[in-house]
């Protein structure tokens, strides 16, 4: 039954990190949150799709944190 939980958890946090992402860079990210969580459940789709999807996001983060460290440091 945990393990269901920590499932669920998981795909929420990944469905908000990609809203957050849609917010900072909408152009640089292509799935929708909704496909986002989707692509992990997709037979054959999940073999390639969460990856590629986490590393636009993650991207996308980079980009804003070193904007940040610009200002202040």
């Amino acid at each position: 039954m945990s393990g269901v939980f920590s499932i669920v958890v998981y795909l929420e946090v990944v469905y908000r990190i990609n809203i957050n992402a849609k917010a900072m860079a909408s152009d640089k990210v292509s799935l929708t949150p909704k496909w986002a969580v989707l692509s992990y459940l997709v037979p054959v789709v999940n073999l390639f799709l969460p990856y590629i999807n986490l590393q636009q996001v993650w991207r996308v983060g980079r980009r804003a944190g070193q904007s940040t460290e610009a200002q202040y440091g």
